[in-house]
């Protein structure tokens, strides 16, 4: 067999190990649970990067760098200072965490194929991506993931007693609570608006990375924040909803609560597909345009220690999908004269087939 490529690395997956040997999983195809399984033997594939071993160690020594990061987290809470290198190495981390799970390689390639599909009407070109190609795309575009979200702030949530989070084997995930019931245009991309990303580090606590400018911490006194036992649960079924097969937990309190939850992840999980749509140049039917997206899921998540800001909140729900956060907010150019814009009208919507 080839040398294992792991897409989670094992350090991670260790803190929510009780001996750092072996973890309890819940397969969601399956529906069942393995207590106990063997650490080194999840969330790998063999020569996932390719066929030599030069990108799995260029990330194994940026996990040794984020490894000691995640251990001050996990023991203190405590988050590194912007402009230090241990902030840079914790978001390159997460950038390629965001970048090089099969669950990202699954959603690149489903979108790649719709859009080559609609863009050559339906007839494949003779060369497709395959999905190793798709891998060393996305880890390419990690730097940039990271830079993206360098303006979120940062805190850790720690589980409330009783309580304890789950993770899996595509943990960083991706929500905007500030653009729920948008479905006709993606909204978790890295530089969007109202962006929030959750990243369990330990059964005891979660990185949760946030638009500052649009929402606000419920604290008590000046720095605690307290989770609640609904909080957890909540949290809890982000990572089934966005895991490929398993989500992975501690406590055996925590797995059957994710299995009771794991049927409803699943069919919301089905209940989205990437979307291609087509839009026509008015003055010009030769010209088109084709709109991208992955309608995120609705979730209606109602954290209790997370609100929106009412400055923001005044923004119509239609403007916030329109927004970037600022330092990457767009420079407007004004217009050269004599100059109009071109108009397009949508003909067509494309969703993936089942």
């Amino acid at each position: 067999m080839g040398r294992r490529h792991h897409y989670v690395p094992k350090f991670y997956l260790r803190a929510f190990s009780a001996d750092g040997r072996r973890i309890n999983l819940f397969n969601l195809n399956s529906g069942r649970f393995v207590f106990g399984a063997s650490l080194r033997d999840q969330c790998y594939a063999s020569r996932f990067y390719g066929h030599d071993d030069r990108v799995e160690n260029v990330l194994a020594e940026i996990e040794g760098v984020a490894a000691r990061v995640f251990a001050q987290m996990r023991d203190h809470g405590s988050i590194p200072g912007g402009g230090t290198a241990d902030r840079a190495a914790l978001l390159l981390f997460i950038g390629l965490q965001l970048a090089r799970t099969t669950g990202t390689q699954e959603y690149a390639l489903r979108m790649s194929q719709l859009l080559t599909h609609v863009a050559f009407d339906g007839k494949a070109p003779e060369r497709a991506l395959k999905p190793k190609e798709i891998t060393r795309i996305m880890l390419s575009l990690a730097p940039n993931l990271a830079a993206t979200i360098g303006d979120l702030s940062m805190t850790v949530l720690t589980s409330p007693p009783g309580a304890s989070f789950a993770t899996s084997d595509n943990p960083v995930f991706k929500y905007n609570s500030y653009c729920e019931g948008i479905l006709h245009f993606g909204v978790t991309g890295t530089q969007c608006k109202g962006l929030q990303l959750f990243f369990p580090i330990s059964p005891t606590k979660l990185l949760f990375l946030f638009d500052a400018a649009v929402y606000k911490l419920v604290r008590i006194g000046r720095k605690v924040v307290a989770l609640s036992l609904s909080d957890v649960e909540q949290l809890n079924r982000l990572q089934l909803i966005g895991a490929s097969e398993n989500a992975y937990f501690r406590e055996e309190m925590t797995g059957h609560q994710v299995e009771q939850n794991s049927k409803d992840a699943l069919l919301i999980r089905n209940a989205t597909k990437p979307t291609v749509v087509r839009a026509v140049d008015d003055s010009d039917e030769n010209s088109e345009l084709l709109h991208q997206f992955w309608p995120m899921p609705q979730l209606n998540l109602r954290l209790s220690v997370v609100s929106i800001r009412p400055s923001a909140e005044a923004l119509p729900r239609m403007m916030r999908m329109r927004r970037v956060r600022s330092p990457y907010e767009s420079a407007k150019r004004p217009p050269e004269p004599g100059e109009t814009h071109r108009r397009f009208t949508v003909r067509s919507r494309y969703d993936a087939p089942e």
